[in-house]
């Protein structure tokens, strides 16, 4: 856990009574980025009104489960809320879930209220909590309602896209040989949202490895592209 007191568990149980987020994110999802300031504006704006919210960090890749990187994550993103570290897909699995962002929001008795898949709809989720925490509480006395803007894409845009074989899409050019060094020649064009290699590279099934004058294009629709990098491990053997 993180964001808890000398970072213990907390369970749903013990918040019974109150109003209560389920978010389910992975910090290197750019839709879980655009959707964590809106999360943790409810949680500053509600949280003396009944409300909690509980992250659920369930990782996409391998980097994802080192818990260190989770933690400066949610410090960059301004996570300040409790997250589960759910590197074991219990909890993911538990919900049949399928998504991130996803958002399950609970009343004062334990019921799953409202589900919500994905970034946007900021405007209803906020409306659900205020009526949940009327429901719970009639008396009490809600802030104004939040005011983050929303950041989601309303054209389309370039989807996120994989470089490992395991979740591989819009590969334009020659063949690849999984996990093995290779020099690879990129098409003169491209289609949109496609990609290609050039020069040598390892592909593997969830990231590949540059190598030898290694090139990556892709024709892409967005303002911006962002990757997700890492520097090799080299390891020294006794």
């Amino acid at each position: 856990w993180l964001n808890t007191p000398g970072d213990r568990p907390i369970s749903l149980s013990g918040l019974r009574g109150h109003v209560v987020l389920v978010d389910f994110w992975t910090y290197s999802c750019i839709n879980c980025q655009r959707t964590l300031p809106h999360v943790e504006a409810w949680y500053r704006t509600y949280a003396g009104s009944g409300f909690d919210v509980v992250g659920v960090h369930t990782p996409e890749f391998a980097f994802e489960h080192v818990r260190s990187n989770v933690r400066s994550a949610a410090m960059q993103l301004g996570v300040h809320y409790p997250v589960a570290l759910d590197n074991q897909y219990s909890t993911w699995n538990a919900y049949l879930n399928n998504y991130w962002p996803a958002e399950y929001l609970i009343d004062g008795r334990g019921e799953v209220r409202h589900v919500d898949f994905g970034e946007g709809n900021y405007g209803q989720t906020e409306t659900f909590i205020r009526t949940l925490l009327t429901t719970a509480n009639p008396t009490v006395v809600l802030p104004p309602r939040t005011d983050v803007p929303d950041a989601t894409p309303t054209e389309q845009t370039t989807p996120e896209t994989y470089l490992g074989y395991g979740h591989q899409s819009n590969l334009v050019g020659e063949t690849i040989v999984p996990d093995s060094p290779l020099t690879y020649h990129p098409p003169s064009t491209l289609p949109l949202d496609g990609y290609a290699y050039g020069g040598q590279w390892s592909i593997g099934n969830e990231a590949s490895t540059a190598g030898s004058g290694a090139t990556l294009e892709l024709e892409f629709s967005a303002k911006d592209v962002y990757l997700v990098l890492a520097v090799p491990v080299r390891c020294r053997w006794p």
